[in-house]
Order: structure tokens, then sequence, then C-alpha cells
């Protein structure tokens, strides 16, 4: 369940092309709705 994921976690289909490890890779993020500024580096506690 969506309530179970945690920071470092990777969700993914183990029976449907499931996630493998990467050395790196580039991602596109939206963000809909946050309280604050984000800046470079920022993680949420």
């Amino acid at each position: 369940s969506v309530k179970e994921l945690r920071r470092g976690y990777v969700a993914g289909d183990s029976k449907n092309n499931p996630p493998k490890g990467a050395a790196d890779f580039t991602a596109q993020v939206i963000v809909l709705n946050h309280p604050g500024q984000i800046s470079n580096g920022y993680t949420p506690v």
C-alpha cells in the first residue's frame, strides 16, 4: 500500500518489468502543492 512507502524505498511491479539497480538516473518531478520554497538539496523530514 502507498502508506507503507518510506524514504529510500523503490516502488514497482515485481511481476511485470520490476525495477533494477542503476548507477544514476534522470527524473522529472512535478510538485503540485508544497507549503514552502524548494531549492537544490531539499529533503523532506
